[in-house]
């Protein structure tokens, strides 16, 4: 992305990026709260039982939103978990503005390193596929995330996990060891490292680790329908005590008869299994007070600008001391939104144009700290057409204008600091940009 300074009137066409930032009203507070659902009170109500340090409080009356109804149904499929909620007062009433699950209590003493898990082929030799490009990996990686995501949501409503780069080096290099060195253990066997010390030599400083491997199927879905038909795998895959999650893929087409395998967890082998030929990592973490910003669960692609953010900003760990009580975005990491009360919960609008797009969030807690997450999705479909144009005024005080199209024309005076964010930008006769003024446009190449 490109950015023009221009302090000096002049006629311009320019093809540009586009931030819309929302401006609608903001809410004067929301609170943020965890429990139990104590009882459904109508089609739209519910009574919540907040819990502070392990002891329930009294039930207080809580209220969907008309846009929000549509959980209902999940939320009386999963009513004995315990929840996160974030409300906000409007009258006499407590609107529900975010409802996550976090599971039942002993969804949260998952195993780390659950048995690995195997479909055993009766062939002896596997199709000789060209050997698989970095983009086949990551296809397969990105569908393991997408499709964690769904579980989660689909068993309790949690949070989504956010796909990261060192997790996932460490799961695709724990993939093509036990592919091509002809093993299947969560310790490597000829190394003795552990998952947490893969994790770490990556670079990833964790507080919590964990691993999933599998091995025999050629796809994404049915490595997942392996996870989740094990209840150990499926803690991990639920956990809502991880933030984060790696994916490693392998395949060998060339795979050793046998694979020598590690029946005990104690990194020596027991006794020879296989062939498998498909190798499978999952390595989810957490990091302390690191908190990412997932655009669309997690999605890879999207056809619409319009996205849903889900932006983690409340501790998990006692250890965890940032809370975020404010947040605000950008597209560019430039221009950013008005700060505006913390949320999980955040619908934004990419800038314009197909591509890979990049959402920035801060967070910042009641001390002024600052935490700056990322995220990224590509955008295909996008039919930009909306033009807003002034004609005969004057533009003045710190504004960021974006649309699809943008057109100053005829007689347009801009002072202060002005951006505009457009695919096409148009400056007509009569534009006067007066001195001392930062007009500035975002172009994209």
């Amino acid at each position: 992305m490109v950015m023009k300074q221009l302090l000096l009137p002049l006629v311009i066409v320019c093809f540009c990026v586009f931030n819309p930032y929302s401006h609608g009203q903001t809410p004067e507070n929301i609170r943020i709260i965890e429990g139990k659902i104590v009882q459904f009170l109508s089609g739209t109500s519910f009574e919540f039982a907040p819990e502070t340090e392990g002891t329930i409080q009294s039930g207080i009356t809580v209220e969907l939103p008309p846009d929000k109804r549509y959980l209902m149904r999940n939320i009386k499929s999963f009513q004995h978990q315990k929840w996160r909620i974030s409300i906000m007062r409007e009258g006499e009433k407590s609107i529900v503005k975010s409802i996550y699950g976090l599971g039942h209590e002993t969804e949260d003493q998952a195993d780390p390193v659950p048995p690995p898990l195997y479909i055993e082929s009766t062939e002896k030799t596997f199709p000789q596929h060209t050997p698989h490009s970095r983009s086949l990996i990551e296809d397969m990686q990105n569908e393991i995330v997408r499709l964690t995501n769904i579980e989660r949501w689909n068993n309790g409503m949690r949070p989504p996990l956010k796909d990261n780069g060192l997790l996932d080096d460490a799961a695709q290099g724990h993939s093509e060891e036990m592919a091509f060195d002809d093993f299947f253990a969560h310790c490597n066997i000829d190394e003795n490292t552990t998952p947490g010390q893969r994790v770490t030599s990556e670079g990833y400083n964790w507080n919590a680790v964990a691993e999933n491997i599998a091995a025999g199927s050629s796809t994404p879905q049915g490595s997942m329908n392996q996870w989740m038909g094990s209840q150990g795998h499926r803690n991990n895959i639920l956990s809502t005590s991880y933030r984060a999650l790696g994916v490693g893929y392998a395949y060998d087409p060339s795979s050793s008869p046998r694979d020598r395998y590690d029946e005990n967890g104690n990194c020596s082998s027991n006794y020879l299994i296989g062939p498998f030929g498909y190798y499978w990592t999952q390595n989810f973490g957490r990091r302390n007070n690191v908190y990412p910003v997932i655009i669309n669960r997690e999605e890879p692609e999207t056809d619409s600008r319009t996205v849903n953010l889900y932006v983690y900003g409340t501790p998990i760990s006692q250890y965890e001391n940032f809370v975020a009580t404010s947040m605000r975005f950008s597209n560019n990491g430039n221009n950013w939104s008005s700060w505006e009360p913390y949320n999980p919960d955040k619908t934004w609008q990419l800038s314009a144009g197909n591509g890979v797009k990049t959402v920035h969030a801060q967070i910042r807690n009641s001390s002024g700290s600052i935490k700056t997450a990322t995220d990224q999705i590509i955008l295909d479909g996008d039919e930009c057409e909306s033009i807003m144009t002034f004609s005969n005024e004057t533009i003045s005080g710190t504004q960021t204008y974006t649309d699809c199209e943008i057109i100053a024309d005829p007689n347009v005076t801009i002072q202060g600091n002005i951006t505009f964010e457009a695919t096409t930008v148009t400056l007509g006769e009569g534009v006067e940009i007066t001195p001392g003024t930062i007009f500035q446009i975002m172009m994209t190449n």
